[in-house]
């Protein structure tokens, strides 16, 4: 399921950017 793979990498990189 490319849709939850993409769904947690783009939450993976907003929590990233938020920490940033």
């Amino acid at each position: 399921m490319p849709a939850a793979a993409r769904r947690g990498k783009r939450e993976a990189a907003a929590e990233a950017e938020e920490e940033r």
